[in-house]
Order: structure tokens, then C-alpha cells, then sequence
């Protein structure tokens, strides 16, 4: 059972009070309750009661649906086990990228491109532009070639900039 510290009407209504209180929460000795605050069950040694508390103040937190895996963005059929990723660097700066497990850091200067042929998959490829900006990748997938393009644009939108291509062993692909 949790104690409450304060009543509704004894706020505190000084500010070194305020700020114990948020010092407090940040320490996790407190946990915040709507309208209310409690003193957390675990200072008192309780474990019980402290999952007994999560689950009636945060029922939201739990985990009800298992989780969705997203939507790949173009599926590519590989050739065997292998496939081709062609790389076009349309941000107009140099790009430093690198195929994890297979190449290293290599250069890709601005306005050109690269072409990485018989990759096994599942693969992750890793791009960023060497100046810092973001970078707006578009993929296109051939799969009577078994080649994936990959044009990488810049870009100023943070919710747009990826810097990492993963394909799966079913050939889905993703950017992170």
C-alpha cells in the first residue's frame, strides 16, 4: 500500500519545495499520480505492491497487441541469394557508405554513383553525407535483375533523413 505525502489542499506553495519534489521524481523516489502524489513502493521494499501500483496507474503501458513489423517500402527478388544495389549520390556532396560485413567505409563523391553487385542478403548498407546534411533516400526495386537503386537526395527535413538500408532474407526492404 502506498502512503500519500500530501493531500490535495497541503500543495506545496513554496518553490525550495518544488524543487525537492521534482529532484525527488527524477531520483524515482516519488512516482506522479494523477491528481495525487505517492511515495514509490519499492523505497518501501514492497514489490508486490509496487506491480500491484504500475498496473493501476499505467494500464496504457501495457503491452496488449503484439508488435506489427512495418510495411516494407519495395520488396527485391534475389538472384539465388544475391543481389545488386546501385547507389546514386544526388545530394551534391560526398557520401561515405558501407555495405556491414562486406565493404568498408568507402567514398562516393557528389553527382555519381556506385554499383555493389552480388551481395548476399540479408544485407544492411550504411550511407551518410561526409558535410553532415540530411539525406533523403528513394528506393526503386528491379526484380527481373535482382537490382535495387538507391538515389540519395539531400534534403532539410529531419523526419525524412535516413542513413541506413536493411533488405531481409525475404528481400523486403527497409531504411532506417
Amino acid at each position: 500500500m502506498t502512503k500519500s505525502i500530501f493531500q490535495q489542499s497541503d500543495r506545496p506553495s513554496k518553490p525550495g519545495m518544488k524543487t525537492w519534489l521534482s529532484w525527488a521524481l527524477l531520483a524515482g523516489g516519488l512516482s506522479l499520480v494523477p491528481s495525487q502524489v505517492v511515495a514509490s513502493p519499492l523505497l518501501q521494499g514492497d514489490m508486490t505492491a509496487a506491480q500491484t501500483t504500475a498496473e493501476r496507474v499505467s494500464p496504457h503501458l501495457k503491452q496488449t497487441q503484439p508488435d506489427v513489423l512495418p510495411i516494407p517500402l519495395a520488396i527485391v527478388q534475389p538472384n539465388g541469394n544475391a543481389i545488386t544495389i546501385q547507389v546514386i549520390n544526388a545530394t551534391g556532396a560526398e557520401l561515405s557508405y558501407q555495405v556491414i560485413g562486406d565493404t568498408q567505409f568507402r567514398a562516393l563523391g557528389a553527382q555519381s554513383q556506385a554499383t555493389l553487385q552480388d551481395l548476399g542478403i540479408p544485407t544492411t548498407l550504411t550511407f551518410r553525407r561526409n558535410d553532415g546534411g540530411l539525406i533523403s533516400p528513394t528506393i526503386e526495386a528491379n526484380n527481373s535483375t535482382s537490382t535495387l537503386t538507391l538515389i540519395l537526395q539531400a534534403t532539410e527535413d529531419f523526419t525524412v533523413d535516413r542513413t541506413a538500408l536493411r533488405i531481409e532474407p525475404t528481400g523486403a526492404v527497409y531504411l532506417n
